[in-house]
């Protein structure tokens, strides 16, 4: 669909040590279910996520959680770290959350990870932003009476 691949992964020549803008430095032009700077302690897969973005879903008052930032056609990669807050889930299993990264102004699919459960581990999703002039990072629930936080961290430009 439109080009992008599922569970993108990033181009081969990215100096990871050197982004050039972080999200979490950004204020999103427009945001719905978002609340930034976890205040909470957690901790998964050997690392805090204090100070994340905090994505509320929840199917059953078909809320979807997004984010829109501009990035003016200046960046090739989005990369991010993202974990299900797992003492936030109800009905947990079978949950079904979506991730989506798209080009906000063409509806373009940039990264997709589905089936997202209170279980699944963290993972790093990657993006190719080239020409993008605005992101949207979305999460959805899929099934009724489902529903809890993501946690997104270390979102880095490239």
């Amino acid at each position: 669909v439109n080009g992008y691949q599922e569970n993108a992964t990033a181009q081969d020549e990215v100096d990871y040590s050197a982004p050039k803008a972080r999200l979490d430095g950004m204020t999103p032009d427009v945001y719905d279910n978002v609340t930034f700077n976890l205040q909470d302690e957690f901790t998964s897969g050997g690392e805090s996520w204090n100070g994340s973005a905090v994505y509320q879903v929840a199917w059953a008052t078909n809320w979807n959680a997004y984010a829109d930032y501009y990035l003016g056609g200046q960046y090739s990669l989005l990369t991010m770290k993202v974990v299900p807050y797992a003492e936030t889930f109800w009905n947990g299993k079978d949950a079904g959350i979506v991730m989506t990264v798209y080009d906000e102004q063409t509806g373009d699919v940039l990264a997709r990870k589905r089936g997202i459960e209170v279980d699944t581990k963290k993972f790093t999703i990657e993006a190719d932003v080239s020409g993008v002039e605005y992101v949207r990072i979305e999460f959805n629930a899929n099934n009724p009476g489902f529903g809890g936080k993501m946690l997104v961290k270390d979102a880095c430009l490239y």
